[in-house]
C-alpha cells in the first residue's frame, strides 16, 4: 500500500510539474508537455488495472470459500433441513386448510389469510426465502399477535431460532405497516353514514358526523428508567394511542406511542399539528367523550348531565340536553365500546400467556392497591369530611418530604409505595396536626404535578424565559412575552402568576414528563429511512449444533473476505476518482498551454467590426493570414486599438 500511496503522489507531482512548466515556458508545439501527460495517463492506466486485478482477486477467492462452505456444512445438514421442511410443510398445512384452526390460531379465515399473504407479496417488502414462505412468515406474525406467542414457543412448533422468528415478524411488520394507504383512509364527508341515514333517531340531526375519536392506554414493556413516563391511571406503564374510526368499524386514523401520562387532549392537539395530521372535513364532526376539548370539528356531550346509556335505564331524558347526552351515548358508546371490546378482548388474551412471576406481581398490585382504599376509608371518616386548604408553608414541607423520600428510594419506577406516604403523612401531621389526610396528600400532589407540567409545557426550551427562585416567576422582556401569548394565549396568566420550589417539582417530575418523542402514525413510519427491507442474512434459515464450530469459523472467513471485497471496491473507486481529476486537471493544463488558432473566418470579420477600409481589408487579411504570429500579437491588442496596431504594422513591411 506504500508503493500505491507514493505512486498516487507522484502522479500528482508529475501534474503539478507539467502546469508549472507550461506556466513558465508556453511553447508552440506543446511538445513537453505532451509527454508528461502521456507518462500521467500511462502511470494511471497501470494503477487502475491494478486494482481491479485485486478486485477480481478478491472476487475469486470468495466464491471459493461459499463453495467450500456450501461442500462442508450444507451435506451434514441437508437431511436435518429437509425433515425441519416436512414438518413445517405440514404444519402450514393444518392451518391453512382446516377453517376452525385457522380462525382459532390466526385469527382469521383460510380465504382472508391467502388474500392477506397476496397483499403483502405485492409491497415487494416480503418474499419467499429459500425455506420460509410468506404464509409461513404471516402466519408467526399472526400467531404472535393473536395468542401473545413466545419466539422460543413458536420456535419449537415451527423449528426456527429465536433470531430467525424475530427477523420474521419485523419483516411481516414492516410490510403491514406500508399497507397504511390502503387500509387508514380518512373520511372526506360527502357521503352520510349509512348507519345515521337510515336511523330516524339519528338523522339530520348527526348526518354531519364522521366518526368517532377517543383514546386508548395498550400495555407495553419499557426500560425502568423510562417507566414513570408511561405509568399513567393503570397500575403498569401504556402508552395512550389516539384512533378515530367510523361507523362502519374501521380505523381511519392511528396515532400511538404517547406515553400513558400523556392526556387525550395533548395527544390531540398534536395529533392535528403533525406532518400527518389528523383531517375534520369542513363542515364536518367527530363524536369525542368529556374528556376532549369542545371545539370545531368534535363534539363532546354537556358536563354536568347524565350521559351513559345505564344512567337513562330506570328514567329516560327529561330535557334537551338529556336528549342530546342519550342520542349522543348512543352513537357513541356502541361505536367505542365495540372497539374498546376488541381490544380489551386482545389484550386479556395476551396477558393470559405471560409469565407466572408477571401476573403474581399484578396480582399483588392489586391487592396491594385494594388494601389502601379499605384502609383509608376509616381513616378519613374519622375527622369528616377531609377538605383542606393548602399554604405555601405547607407545599414547601411537602415537597421536602418528597424528595426526602424520594433519595430514600421509597419511590420505584416513579410511583410512591406505601411507606412513602406514611412517612409524608407523619411529617405532615407533626407540622399541621391530625387534620391532614392520606387522601389530601395525594390529591395535593395531583395538582403540584398538573401546575409544574401545564409550565414546562409552555417554557421548557424556549430562549428568553428564566425562572426567578426570588419572585417564583417566569421571567422575559416584554416582546418576548408578547410574542408568546400570541402563539399560545393561555401563557397570559402565568406573567403574574407565582409557582413556587419549581426546582424542586422538576427535580421530582422533570423526567415523568410526557414528551411524544415516540409518538409516529404508519404514513410517517413508511416515510422513515428504517423501513427499508435489510438485506436477507447469510446465515442459514434453519440452525442445528452440528458442525457448529467448522460453521462459525467460515462465517469469520467470509466476514473477513467481505471487508477485503469491500475495501477493494473502494480502492477501485478511489484509482478511478483520481484518474478524473487527474484528466480534469491535465485538460485544463492542455487548454491554458496549447495556443490558440484562429479561423480564416473569425479574422476576416473581426476586420469588419474594427473599421478597416473596404479597399484595405484584403491586403491585410492577406498579411495575417500568411503570418501566425501576428495574427496571434493581433487579437492580443485590446479592440479598440487593433486598427492602430494593424496600419502601423502593415506601413512599415
Amino acid at each position: 500500500m506504500d508503493r500505491e500511496h507514493s505512486g498516487e503522489n507522484c502522479l500528482e507531482d508529475n501534474v503539478d510539474d507539467a502546469s508549472d512548466d507550461m506556466s513558465i515556458s508556453n511553447t508552440n508545439d506543446g511538445l513537453k508537455f505532451e509527454n508528461m501527460w502521456k507518462h500521467v495517463m500511462d502511470t494511471w492506466q497501470r494503477q487502475r488495472v491494478e486494482a481491479i486485478v485485486q478486485l477480481l482477486c478478491y472476487i475469486v477467492n470468495l466464491l471459493w470459500l461459499l463453495n467450500i462452505q456450501a461442500m462442508i456444512i450444507g451435506k451434514p445438514l441437508s437431511s436435518i433441513n429437509a425433515e425441519r421442511d416436512a414438518l413445517r410443510h405440514k404444519l402450514m398445512c393444518e392451518l391453512t386448510t382446516n377453517e376452525v384452526i385457522c380462525r382459532d390460531i390466526l385469527r382469521m379465515g383460510p380465504v382472508a389469510f391467502a388474500e392477506f399473504c397476496g397483499k403483502l407479496r405485492a409491497t415487494g417488502l416480503l418474499k419467499d426465502f429459500r425455506r420460509a414462505t410468506v404464509e409461513e412468515q404471516v402466519a408467526k406474525f399472526l400467531q404472535i399477535l393473536g395468542q401473545n406467542f413466545r419466539n422460543r414457543a413458536l420456535g419449537f412448533f415451527f423449528h426456527r431460532s429465536g433470531e430467525t422468528i424475530s427477523r420474521h415478524f419485523h419483516n411481516v411488520l414492516r410490510a403491514v405497516v406500508a399497507l397504511e394507504a390502503e387500509f387508514l383512509n380518512q373520511p372526506t364527508g360527502a357521503d352520510v353514514p349509512p348507519q345515521i341515514l337510515n336511523n330516524n333517531r339519528f338523522y339530520p340531526y348527526f348526518k354531519n358526523c364522521v366518526g368517532a375519536l377517543d383514546g386508548t392506554h395498550i400495555r407495553v414493556k419499557v426500560p425502568r428508567e423510562l417507566a414513570p413516563r408511561f405509568r399513567g391511571r393503570k397500575e403498569w406503564p401504556t402508552q395512550n394511542v389516539l384512533a378515530a374510526c367510523s361507523f362502519d368499524m374501521k380505523f381511519t386514523y392511528v396515532l400511538p406511542g404517547w406515553e400513558g401520562t400523556a392526556s387525550d387532549s395533548r395527544i390531540l392537539k398534536n395529533a392535528m399539528d403533525r406532518e400527518d395530521k389528523l383531517l375534520i372535513p369542513q363542515g364536518k364532526f367527530y363524536l369525542v367523550d368529556a374528556g376532549l376539548p369542545l371545539r370545531s370539528g368534535l363534539i363532546a356531550p354537556y358536563r354536568g348531565v347524565r350521559y351513559h346509556l345505564n344512567e337513562y335505564s330506570r328514567r329516560g331524558p327529561q330535557n334537551a340536553k338529556e336528549l342530546f347526552n342519550h342520542r349522543h351515548a348512543s352513537l357513541y358508546e356502541n361505536l367505542i365500546a365495540e372497539v374498546d371490546r376488541e381490544l380489551m378482548h386482545a389484550e386479556a388474551d395476551h396477558h393470559v400467556g405471560t409469565s407466572g412471576l408477571a401476573t403474581d406481581a399484578d396480582y399483588r398490585i392489586g391487592i396491594k392497591n385494594a388494601k389502601e382504599k379499605k384502609d383509608s376509608k376509616p381513616e378519613s371518616s374519622m375527622y369528616g369530611r377531609d377538605h383542606v386548604v393548602w399554604t405555601n408553608e405547607m407545599d414547601n414541607v411537602l415537597i421536602n418530604a418528597m424528595l426526602e423520600e424520594d433519595h430514600k428510594g421509597n419511590r420505584p419506577e416513579g410511583t410512591w409505595n406505601t411507606r412513602a406516604f406514611d412517612n409524608m403523612l407523619q411529617v405532615l401531621r407533626a407540622a399541621f396536626g391530625p387534620i391532614i389526610q392520606k387522601s389530601n396528600i395525594k390529591n395535593r400532589m395531583k395538582t403540584l404535578k398538573r401546575t409544574f407540567a401545564e409550565c414546562k409545557d409552555l417554557f421548557h426550551g424556549l430562549s428568553g424565559f428564566a425562572w426567578n427562585p426570588v419572585t417564583k416567576l417566569f421571567e422575559a422582556t416584554f416582546d418576548v412575552w408578547e410574542q408568546l401569548i400570541q402563539e399560545k394565549p393561555e401563557a397570559r396568566k402565568w406573567m403574574q402568576t407565582p409557582i413556587n420550589n419549581y426546582d424542586k417539582l422538576y427535580e421530582l417530575y422533570g423526567n415523568q414528563r410526557a414528551t411524544g418523542e415516540y409518538a409516529e402514525s404508519a404514513r410517517e413510519k413508511v416515510t422513515d429511512n428504517n423501513m427499508n427491507s435489510p438485506e436477507p442474512s447469510l446465515h442459514s434459515q434453519g440452525t442445528s449444533s452440528r458442525c457448529s464450530k467448522c460453521k462459525v469459523s467460515m462465517m469469520e472467513m467470509l466476514e473477513k473476505q467481505y471487508e477485503r471485497l469491500n475495501s477493494g471496491i473502494e480502492r477501485v473507486s478511489e484509482v478511478l476518482e483520481r484518474g478524473n481529476a487527474i484528466a480534469e486537471k491535465s485538460l485544463a493544463i492542455l487548454e491554458s498551454g496549447r495556443p490558440h488558432y484562429y479561423k480564416e473566418e473569425e479574422l476576416f470579420t473581426e476586420l469588419e467590426l474594427i473599421g478597416v477600409h473596404p479597399d484595405f481589408v484584403m491586403t491585410a487579411y492577406c498579411y495575417l493570414s500568411k503570418n501566425p504570429s501576428a495574427t496571434r500579437s493581433f487579437f492580443g491588442v485590446p479592440r479598440a486599438r487593433r486598427l492602430e496596431w494593424l496600419m502601423r504594422v502593415v506601413n512599415d513591411k
